[in-house]
């Protein structure tokens, strides 16, 4: 999957963003687990706000604006370790 989704330069503002990126990572999560995703973002805090660690990051240019395209190896759970139960006692 590729998108390029908005962040704060031609619609909405990045603080009016801020809500809707948990949702696209709860969306992705969700709807698209063992896909692969690519996302073009602006703004660094954006990305942060998905919930998904990303794998790689390759700067580009979107016209004359800086950006980051950014891949996910989109899974259903989550992809912190577990930690071990502490033992008994």
């Amino acid at each position: 999957m590729f998108t390029n989704p908005p962040y704060g330069e031609r619609l909405g503002e990045a603080d009016d963003l801020a809500d809707w990126y948990p949702q696209l990572g709860d969306w992705l999560k969700k709807g698209f687990s063992g896909w692969d995703a690519w996302i073009n973002f602006r703004r660094p805090l954006l990305p942060k706000l998905m919930g998904l660690k990303a794998s790689r990051r390759i700067p580009l240019f979107n016209g004359m604006i800086e950006t980051r395209f950014l891949h996910y190896k989109v899974i259903a759970g989550s992809m912190r370790p577990v930690k071990p139960a502490p033992p008994p006692g």
